[in-house]
């Protein structure tokens, strides 16, 4: 994946997002440690999206919207099924 901060937005660096540099690795199990899903469009471009995760360890990485589709659909459609309004 490309890491192209500037499609990451400030605040999200602030609360210390990241792309990956050791975490996660080949041992992780991503159904149980990812404890929180985000995902958001880059404030530069809205077709560009990225997934924000906290991990139990206390990581926080960036992950391309293709990696969490592979990874952890389960928690991507639980995130979406949260945020899902009819009217």
């Amino acid at each position: 994946m490309k890491k192209n901060m500037e499609h990451i937005p400030d605040y999200m660096v602030k609360l210390g997002y990241q792309f990956p540099t050791h975490w996660p690795n080949k041992k992780t199990e991503w159904d149980v440690d990812v404890k929180k899903v985000c995902v958001q469009a880059s404030p530069i471009d809205a077709k560009v999206r990225f997934t924000y995760l906290e991990w139990n360890n206390g990581e926080k990485t960036i992950h391309s919207m293709k990696e969490a589709h592979e990874m952890i659909p389960e928690k991507l459609i639980h995130y979406y099924e949260e945020r899902l309004q009819f009217v």
